[in-house]
């Protein structure tokens, strides 16, 4: 064990030789350095190095320590260096697993830290405490090398995906501790949303337009769709987002037919019969179901809210992914199989499928981007539909008498 005191004053006096070795400061500089941290004058110290380094991540280091030797109680605790240090560059295809995170485990066995958490840090100009309590450790773990800092800060230059780790394990397999580490994370805590899929409800209106009170309109029929509204209001991603819309969608969709059996049941005592068929047929064909639905809902769909045009940009995408060829002729079968698609690569993780999440956004972005397009139209349409006297979703009385 040594104190911070010690290790800083190690780590500066093996900095200013580098920095006279490079040329970036004369004799008289470093020799004028080494005797502030003789006297303990630190920040003096660091305050002729700060203007000297290059790197982004080495300036906040520098910040970092400044801060810190400004408490005694925090520069002369005692820091461990017990633990061997390793580095990894993550291949190619575990790409999608590399995520933006640091875990430091209770009682002190194992540290890891990814260098897409540093670039946040050094991105942000700051390093909170619980990135700076690894990052720490292993800058200290061997003050005499100031390799560490060079590689990595030209591992952030190069945008390479780097996991970097402090374990008491000989010859460890750091991608393995890395998924350990992984789990921990999520268990007590989350991985960022990736940028892409941020969805703001405070922004996101389900229709810019007024809702004009109409007294023809029985609003209070809607209620089972309200709170799968009220959900998309709280959630914070585009692909929750998304599935309530789909929700609500669905929920159209199933009730536009137990509005043709309301209104079938008038007649020829035929409630039981149309009941017994189209449960039979709901239990076999969701797809089917869904799309014979949305048709009758929706049957300008494809001229008025979605057209071909919206969709065009994507036609590599929908073909890939949902099967669809930009030559189909576009109607409200083929919107509403795009966006019966989109729920299944959302909801779905079958191997034949590909499936969205927070951990592949790199293989689905035109997907997401479809997504912002259908969206808020759709979400609009919505409103509409609510706001409409007689549309194929709306009762027209409360109850309907067995006999």
């Amino acid at each position: 064990m040594a104190t911070r005191r010690n290790l800083y004053s190690e780590l500066l006096k093996n900095w200013a030789d580098c920095l006279h070795a490079e040329g970036a400061i004369t004799d008289t500089e470093k020799q004028d350095i080494e005797a502030n941290l003789d006297s303990d004058s630190y920040s003096e110290a660091i305050n002729a190095i700060l203007p000297v380094v290059t790197s982004e991540l080495s300036k906040l280091v520098l910040n970092k320590l400044n801060a810190i030797q400004a408490s005694d109680e925090l520069f002369d605790a005692e820091v461990s260096t017990v633990l061997s240090f390793y580095e990894e560059e993550v291949i190619p295809h575990r790409e999608y697993c590399f995520k933006e995170m640091n875990y430091a485990s209770a009682n002190g066995d194992l540290y890891v830290i990814t260098s897409s958490m540093l670039e946040k840090c050094v991105d942000a100009h700051n390093m909170p405490e619980t990135e700076w309590k690894v990052f720490e450790l292993m800058l200290l773990k061997d003050v005499s090398n100031m390799n560490f800092l060079t590689s990595l800060s030209s591992d952030l230059v190069h945008d390479k995906k780097m996991v970097y780790v402090l374990t008491n394990k000989a010859n460890p397999d750091v991608w393995r501790l890395y998924s350990y580490a992984y789990l921990c994370h999520i268990n007590k805590d989350r991985v960022a949303i990736p940028s892409l899929l941020e969805y703001n409800p405070a922004t996101h209106k389900f229709t810019d337009d007024d809702i004009v009170y109409d007294d023809n309109v029985q609003y209070e029929q809607y209620f089972d769709a309200y709170h799968v509204m009220n959900e998309a209001k709280h959630v914070q991603d585009i692909l929750s987002r998304y599935l309530r819309m789909y929700q609500v969608l669905e929920l159209f969709v199933y009730r536009s037919k137990l509005v043709e059996i309301e209104q079938a049941s008038n007649r020829n005592s035929a409630f039981v019969r149309m009941v017994m068929k189209y449960s039979s047929r709901t239990s076999s064909d969701e797809k089917g179901q869904f799309l014979d639905g949305f048709k009758k809902v929706f049957p300008n769909i494809h001229t008025t809210v979605i057209k071909d045009t919206d969709i065009a940009p994507y036609s590599t995408f929908i073909y890939n992914v949902i099967q669809i060829a930009s030559g189909d002729q576009h109607n409200p079968n083929k919107v509403g199989k795009i966006i019966y698609g989109l729920r299944n690569s959302v909801v779905h993780n079958k191997e034949s499928e590909l499936h969205f999440s927070f951990g592949n956004v790199e293989e689905y972005k035109d997907g997401i981007n479809l997504m912002k397009v259908i969206l808020p139209k759709m979400e609009k349409e919505i409103i509409k539909t609510i706001s409409t006297p007689g549309c194929p979703v709306s009762y027209s009385k409360q109850t309907m008498p067995l006999y």
